[in-house]
């Protein structure tokens, strides 16, 4: 490939999700498969697949999965169909850098 093949601008996807009124983007990371994928301050999870004409696909709510609805997440990342974060304790917004818990794995609707 040359670099002819990246100079121009392409539009993969329009239609982020989030409602920058209410919802702020916290977190923005890939897959190993090269997947991208964003977290809101809602507690949703969404991927960009080109499978799916390259429309943000819905992949967790967390407030689904969790035990305690008012604790947080700290996002690490993915681990093939796995999304692997800390819980935080309510009130929370980022793991201690000593003691913290041990990280969650919870599925993803791929």
């Amino acid at each position: 490939m040359t670099l002819d093949t990246y100079s121009k601008k392409t539009i993969i996807s329009t239609n982020i999700p989030i409602d920058t009124e209410n919802v702020t983007l916290t977190w923005i990371g890939h897959s190993e498969e090269g997947v991208l994928l964003i977290a809101d301050s809602n507690g949703y999870v969404y991927g960009l697949f080109p499978q799916f004409d390259w429309q943000w696909t819905p992949l967790l709510d967390f407030y689904e999965v969790k035990k305690n609805k008012h604790e947080g997440h700290w996002i690490i990342g993915l681990t093939e169909d796995k999304l692997v974060y800390v819980p935080l304790a309510p009130g929370v917004s980022s793991p201690p850098v000593t003691a913290q818990r041990p990280p969650t794995q919870v599925s993803l609707r791929v």
